[in-house]
């Protein structure tokens, strides 16, 4: 059911604790309509609607969502559904309080402020995450 739907995938183990926590996720792509992967990737988000796939892979490429993430990946760096269980859900549509024209930064800027993170959370998230 998912071939016809547009994919984003995630390797299925990170090395998180390998003493680099600030790559966790670090292979994240988009698959569209047809294309598969193989068993060592997840498939961490579907849809059929185009504009939702692009927004959603941006999503998950912000130092926000990457923070979060980090937080649930066990000892074994395996990614599960359960790795997701404090990111928040959002409208990937135009109609979003998220402005999704604009950069992976710019877009965690905006979630920042959205859920009210101090500047020491935020300095925390900067300085931890690297850039996608």
């Amino acid at each position: 059911e998912l071939i016809g739907a547009y994919k984003i995938i995630c390797t299925r183990a990170v090395s998180a604790w390998s003493g680099n926590i600030e790559n966790v996720i670090t292979s994240i792509q988009l698959l569209k309509p047809h294309e598969v992967c193989t068993g060592t990737y997840s498939v961490i988000y579907y849809t059929n609607d185009k504009e939702s796939a692009y927004n959603a892979e941006k999503y998950i490429k912000t130092k926000f969502v990457r923070e979060l993430l980090r937080c649930t990946i066990d000892a074994r760096g395996v990614i599960s559904g359960t790795t997701f269980e404090y990111v928040p859900i959002q409208d990937f549509t135009n109609q979003s309080d998220i402005d999704w024209s604009k950069s992976i930064a710019e877009i965690d800027q905006q979630l920042y402020a959205k859920y009210n993170l101090t500047e020491e959370e935020i300095a925390y998230i900067e300085s931890t995450i690297k850039p996608m």
